[in-house]
C-alpha cells in the first residue's frame, strides 16, 4: 500500500465490526456491511489464503471498473471513453473489487479478479506512524513519545453522529443557587 503506508514504521488498526455492526456509516461504510469506494479493508489473499492483505476499495458490486494493464484505473462508465470493451469488468453481486495504491507494482483484483465480501475481513480505522521501525505498543503506551504520534495526514471518520445517541449534560461551573444534575 505505499505511498499511502510506508513499509517501516506504519501500523494500522482494522476492526472487522466497522464493516458489519449497525453503526457502520460512521466508518464510511454503507449499514447493509459493504465497504464504502475508496476505503482501505484487510482481505484474505486469494493467493494465498495463509495471508491477508491490505488493499483499497474501488468497485462495489454492479459498479463497472476500467482494468488499465498500464496500471491506471478507471470506476464507472461506458466502455467507449478510451478504453476497449474486454477492459471493462461489471463486479458481481456479493464481491468487491481491490487495489492497491502503488498500481505498477501491486497484486490485486487485476490479477485475480472480484474478491467475495466473504474475504474481507475488516476496515481500517486509524492508521499509526513510528519514525523508528520498532515494536510498539499502542494500547499501552510504549514507545517515546515522538513515535507514538498518529500521522496527521489520515484522517479518521468524524464520530458526530455519536452524539445525536448519547445523553446531553452540560457540566461547567455552576451557578450560585443552581444545582447539578
Amino acid at each position: 500500500m505505499y505511498p499511502t503506508l510506508s513499509h517501516t514504521g506504519s501500523y494500522i488498526l482494522h476492526s472487522p465490526l466497522s464493516l458489519r455492526w449497525p453503526f457502520a456509516s460512521l466508518f464510511g461504510n454503507s449499514p447493509s456491511g459493504l465497504p464504502a469506494r475508496g476505503s482501505l479493508v484487510t482481505a484474505i489473499s486469494p493467493l494465498d489464503p495463509s495471508h491477508q492483505v491490505l488493499k483499497r476499495v474501488i468497485g462495489l458490486p454492479g459498479d463497472k471498473v476500467c482494468v488499465d494493464p498500464t496500471g491506471e484505473r478507471r470506476r464507472t462508465g461506458p466502455a467507449g471513453l478510451g478504453a476497449s470493451a474486454d477492459e471493462w469488468v461489471t463486479v458481481p453481486k456479493g464481491a468487491v473489487w481491490l487495489a492497491g495504491d502503488n498500481a505498477s507494482n501491486s497484486t490485486d483484483s487485476r490479477d485475480y479478479g472480484p474478491v467475495p465480501l466473504a474475504m474481507v475481513k475488516g476496515g481500517v480505522v486509524a492508521r499509526v506512524s513510528s519514525s523508528r521501525p520498532r515494536r510498539l505498543n499502542v494500547a499501552r503506551g510504549e514507545g517515546e513519545a515522538e513515535s507514538r504520534k498518529a500521522d496527521p495526514s489520515f484522517h479518521p471518520p468524524p464520530f458526530s453522529p455519536l452524539r445525536h445517541f448519547l445523553p446531553h449534560r452540560r457540566y461547567g461551573p455552576t451557578r450560585a443557587g443552581s444545582s447539578r444534575r
